[in-house]
């Protein structure tokens, strides 16, 4: 259905909704539209919990959870985050 768009096409949602104090929609749907904009892949994706999955290659997993989707088989296109440094303490 989407063949040959020529663009990115970046799917996301949220489990907690905007209207809440602390929430995941705000930062999925900003992100999502970073991501669409700047990609040079034209294919469709999913961002959720701080990844960017291939559409073709993710599954639901939970529907509860932040971590709604998964990608057994593939690794994330990308990953949103800082990481957080230890002392050897």
């Amino acid at each position: 259905m989407l063949e040959d768009l020529g663009k990115a096409v970046v799917v996301t949602g949220s489990i907690i909704p905007m209207c809440e104090v602390y929430n995941d929609a705000r930062r999925n749907l900003v992100i999502s539209v970073v991501f669409a904009a700047q990609l040079q892949l034209c294919e469709v994706t999913i961002f959720f919990n701080d990844r960017l999955l291939r559409g073709n290659r993710s599954v639901k997993v939970d529907s509860l959870g932040l971590a709604a989707f998964e990608s057994p088989n593939f690794p994330p296109l990308a990953t949103i985050g800082a990481p957080l440094p230890t002392s050897p303490h």
